[in-house]
């Protein structure tokens, strides 16, 4: 990865390497959380793969002005995912089912999105 620039209110995905990880391997990442308070650079939580060497992040900056996010800066920290916690992921789908099932007043989460985010 080399030095790179989150425009304004926006999003974007940086590629990372990762170090001593065999590819194809499933790896649960968190962002920096001091990051996002400081800086603004918000990194959400996610379960991706290692592919040659490298994952794509999720990146967004919640600021006015564009972030430079240089070379070498953790923007996360990764872990390998264990398989009895992906295999959990499988029941939510039913359990969500049914609370929708039982709750009338659902959320409409879109109207939490900011209109000016832009997508890269």
């Amino acid at each position: 990865m080399s030095d790179s620039v989150v425009p304004a209110r926006s999003w974007k995905f940086l590629t990372v390497k990762a170090r001593d990880a065999q590819d194809d391997t499933d790896f649960l990442v968190e962002g920096n959380k001091v990051m996002c308070i400081n800086q603004g650079i918000a990194v959400p939580s996610m379960i991706t793969s290692l592919r040659k060497g490298g994952v794509s992040i999720w990146v967004t900056n919640c600021e006015n002005q564009a972030r430079c996010i240089p070379k070498g800066m953790c923007i996360a920290n990764a872990e390998p995912a264990r398989s009895e916690c992906l295999n959990t992921l499988t029941e939510v789908p039913s359990y969500t089912d049914l609370w929708t099932s039982k709750c009338s007043d659902q959320i409409d989460y879109s109207r939490m999105m900011v209109s000016t985010l832009s997508v890269e």
